[in-house]
């Protein structure tokens, strides 16, 4: 294998690396103020009939 190939082929594997890499890195904590609504109001614009809000517990 020739120099050139060798250095592309490297220059992907640490690519790889970085992106497998990065969500370990980087993560982020959640905060209290980052609580997402699950419930489902709208589908496709419309309103879901009968839709009732679900009680979620907050596990620490």
């Amino acid at each position: 294998m020739d120099t050139y190939s060798k250095i592309i082929l490297t220059l992907i594997a640490v690519a790889l690396w970085g992106l497998l890499l990065k969500p370990i890195v980087t993560s982020e904590r959640l905060q209290a103020s980052d609580i997402q609504d699950v419930n489902i109001v709208q589908i496709d614009g419309a309103r879901v009939p009968y839709a009732t809000p679900i009680s979620v517990k907050n596990i620490q």
